[in-house]
């Protein structure tokens, strides 16, 4: 992750497969690509960032301000890119689709005080630099309880060997940010350019913690939606399974989806999976196969839909094959080049797993 410029005037963000994944851009010309809640009648369609007055076609980059979208459906679209490093204007805000859930540690594991639940009202905004260059976010989260929590890179720019980035806010609370480069080779055709999906970790005073994963971008305006045709996807997941009273554990392995843009369906599953204990990360097992069937909103770019358990290898870390829950993300970047989602996963024993994945168009 690179930072803001010498006048702090723009934070640049190489984002990836968990807690920001990013995707790489193509432009045409016209206005931006922004995410949109087209529960809000407010928002207008083709983009303006997390601003429900919408119209203006000024912001050419779907931050803070509106982006506006064209009546005209041929109207091209300028897409802002997340990776390859791209300038993000100070300001900026993406309205995140996240899953989250609550657990409490205890002498024999984790205990879950909430399963999983999916959202879509949680934010993140680009703050300018620190006073020693760190890049700086902040996140509103009210499912968390999050209001105007501001978090700072640990260091400018602090990257693990995997290519992980950790923002914090001294309370030991967290949003971490992976480059999907590290993880390319083996999922991905190359990086995401216009989604990402990340995840943060809120620890509370009561020593539970809220966790949640999340996916944003800079979405497909709904001019520049496809009507006809079909496209497979193919991409990463990650995610955190938590057996009730035991060992959490961080899940990693591939996505890949389906879609017919003309009868508006969807199936894809999340495979490979493998789940690897947090506490020794020596110790990977396989894990579940998820299947995902869904539709897409017949008003916008978003998609959703059930999951469900295929497979189980039937060890420790594992789900009961009775496990199901559901799935919900957005297309990004020009004629829905990209996809993002977040999901989840619930046994009837109180186990569940939830996370997020990106993909892109084979």
């Amino acid at each position: 992750m690179e930072t803001i410029d010498n006048k702090g005037s723009v934070l640049k963000l190489s984002l990836l497969a968990v807690a920001i994944v990013a995707v790489a851009g193509c432009s045409s010309g016209g206005s931006s690509s922004q995410p949109i809640d087209q529960g809000d009648p407010g928002q207008t369609d083709g983009g303006g960032g997390s601003s429900d007055s919408g119209g203006s076609s000024g912001d050419s980059g779907g931050g803070s301000g509106d982006g506006g979208g064209s009546s005209d459906p041929g109207q091209d679209f300028t897409y802002k890119t997340i990776n390859p490093i791209e300038e993000i204007p100070v300001g900026e805000e993406f309205r995140l689709d996240s899953v989250t859930a609550n657990a409490t540690p205890s002498s024999s594991g984790v205990t879950m005080n909430q399963q999983p639940v999916l959202d879509h009202a949680a934010m993140i905004e680009v703050l300018p630099n620190g006073p020693n260059g760190e890049s700086r976010i902040r996140l509103n989260a009210p499912i968390a309880g999050v209001e105007n929590r501001d978090f700072t890179e640990s260091r400018a720019p602090y990257i693990f060997d995997n290519g992980d980035y950790i923002f914090d806010n001294g309370d030991d609370n967290d949003i971490r940010i992976r480059s999907v480069e590290h993880e390319s080779e083996q999922f991905l055709n190359g990086s995401l350019n216009y989604a990402a999906f990340g995840e943060w970790v809120i620890r509370n005073s009561g020593g539970d913690s809220d966790g949640s994963y999340f996916a944003t971008g800079y979405d497909t305006h709904l001019n520049d939606m496809p009507s006809t045709g079909s496209a497979s996807y193919s991409g990463a997941a990650r995610g955190t399974v938590i057996i009730d009273n035991g060992q959490p554990g961080n899940l990693f392995g591939q996505a890949n989806m389906s879609v017919n843009f003309a009868d508006r369906t969807l199936n894809g599953s999340l495979t490979n999976m493998t789940a690897m204990d947090t506490e020794n990360g020596a110790i990977q097992q396989p894990w579940n196969n998820i299947n995902l069937a869904g539709g897409l909103d017949d008003s916008g770019n978003r998609f959703a839909g059930i999951t469900e358990v295929i497979s189980s290898p039937g060890n420790a870390a594992s789900l009961s094959t009775d496990a199901e829950g559901e799935f919900r993300g957005r297309f990004y970047g020009p004629g829905a080049a990209e996809a993002a989602a977040v999901w989840s996963v619930k046994d009837p024993n109180g186990s569940a797993a939830f996370g997020a994945f990106g993909v892109k168009k084979d």
